[in-house]
């Protein structure tokens, strides 16, 4: 389910974009995982979805483990190379 929401996101934003929309960090909240018995399985997920799907390179927040950012110039990057 998770992988379908961001999915979705990312196609809208690459579909909905043009290059005079600004465009600020990607904040993700998918939880630290406290109860998977091994390493978290959403934050996992999420982050090979954005790395094999769509080659962003996206970070788990410093401040918040729970969380994953996608910086605006990621994001530019992203839509540069999958506008038309």
């Amino acid at each position: 389910m998770a992988k379908a929401a961001l999915r979705g996101f990312m196609d809208t934003l690459t579909r909905k974009h043009t290059m005079n929309n600004k465009v600020g960090d990607l904040l993700i909240i998918t939880g630290k995982g406290l109860h998977s018995k091994k390493d978290p399985i959403l934050q996992t997920a999420v982050l090979s979805v954005l790395a094999n799907e769509y080659r962003v390179d996206a970070k788990v927040d410093d401040l918040n483990p729970g969380r994953i950012i996608v910086t605006s110039r990621e994001l530019r990057k992203f839509l540069a190379m999958n506008s038309w």
